[in-house]
């Protein structure tokens, strides 16, 4: 496999490490309580992507919280 050792703008807006076709296909034979949120233009790390990518992720991480945490009220 050959590195390309040049920087480039669009990898700002990529994941460079997984195949995210790949985790999404596969995320359903996780389990019963899978949640996906796809995040446009998100880099490997999310949290460290662009800024409006970083609301967003935010915004969904909070939002699944919030879901969990009524379930497990409802289970107490």
């Amino acid at each position: 496999m050959k590195c390309d050792t040049i920087w480039r703008d669009e990898y700002a807006e990529v994941d460079l490490v997984l195949n995210v076709e790949n985790i999404r296909r596969a995320a359903g034979m996780l389990g019963q309580h899978v949640t996906l949120c796809p995040i446009e233009k998100a880099t490997h790390d999310v949290f460290l992507s662009k800024k409006p990518v970083r609301e967003q992720a935010f915004k969904c991480m909070f939002q699944w919280l919030e879901n969990l945490e009524r379930e497990w009220i409802k289970d107490v």
